[in-house]
């Protein structure tokens, strides 16, 4: 069983992602043919945990990652879910200047997390 959005693996039993709240698939083919798309990319927590926040109050599922910049001695991104970034975000204990932020959704949920996004940011 795979998340559409986030590609997680899940064991026999599970249906729901986790992090995602979405519905799971089950093979990781069927995760792969469901395009995911970047809607938003930055720097700024509050940015980040204001699209995010706005998305979930649509019921728009989204999938966060975060990572060093390749300025920081190491590109690497790894891939965690929302409460886990707030949870790194509490113990850096704060705004990183080379840690970024991006906010991926659903293909067909783009337009509807663009207005969104949009809205929060502007």
């Amino acid at each position: 069983m795979y998340c559409p959005l986030c590609k997680a693996e899940y064991r026999g039993g599970f249906s729901r992602c986790s992090d995602c709240k979405l519905d799971l698939v089950h093979t990781y083919e069927e995760a792969r043919e469901i395009p995911v798309v970047h809607l938003w990319e930055g720097n700024s927590i509050s940015k980040f945990n204001a699209v995010v926040a706005a998305l979930d109050d649509a019921n728009i599922p989204n999938h966060a990652e975060s990572g060093a910049s390749p300025n920081a001695g190491g590109a690497w991104w790894s891939t965690v879910g929302v409460f886990a970034i707030f949870r790194l975000f509490a113990k850096i204990g704060g705004a990183n200047p080379t840690m970024g932020w991006k906010v991926l959704v659903l293909e067909s949920d783009y337009a509807a997390a663009k207005t969104i996004a949009e809205r929060i940011l502007n």
